[in-house]
């Protein structure tokens, strides 16, 4: 299991759902027989897509990628070492504070199987790794579960969406985590 985490200042997370534009404006009275297509930029999925988590007050984006042979216990190692990462600033600026010492802050999780992509052959990378979807949800969702159990508030993105993720990165901090201890 992989993870990228962000330290952010802000983050949030919109969904585009052609059936949702396409009911709406049906409802409305404005469909005019064409179906909705995939917004253009992110303004335009701003303007047409829906919310569905975000953390104003800061805390940790959690892009995470479940591969093939990962387990509950691969869910846990990351919950844990995700909630225990210090790499937040104490009083004298150094990185010595956890997410766990900040009872506001939260995390933003958002599964992501491309972080399984090989792309060292060819141009086109190779998700071979990353597990099946329904097994993907199932470990995700552990994690979710595992990092609220450590006291941890968690919003989440939606599995297998078109999602758009705005991110004010603070630092810039970024640390790459994997499972299996691959790097």
């Amino acid at each position: 299991m992989r993870a990228v985490v962000q330290r952010v200042t802000f983050a949030d997370v919109t969904v585009f759902d052609p059936a949702e534009v396409d009911a709406e404006a049906k409802a409305a009275g404005t469909y005019d027989g064409v179906y909705a297509k995939e917004p253009e930029t992110s303004n335009d999925l701003l303007s047409t897509g829906r919310t569905v988590g975000g953390i104003p007050g800061g805390g940790l984006v959690v892009f995470l990628g479940v591969e093939v042979g990962d387990t509950e216990s691969d869910a846990s190692y990351l919950a844990d070492k995700i909630c225990g990462l210090r790499i937040f600033g104490d009083d004298e600026g150094k990185m010595n504070k956890s997410l766990l010492d900040f009872p506001d802050a939260s995390i933003l999780a958002i599964s992501q199987f491309t972080l399984l992509g090989d792309a060292r052959k060819g141009r086109r990378p190779s998700f071979i790794d990353a597990e099946k979807p329904e097994r993907a949800n199932q470990l995700y969702k552990d994690f979710v579960e595992k990092v609220t159990a450590n006291g941890v508030q968690v919003e989440e993105g939606e599995f297998q969406a078109d999602m758009l993720v705005r991110i004010h990165n603070k630092g810039p901090v970024t640390i790459m985590l994997d499972s299996r201890k691959k790097f």
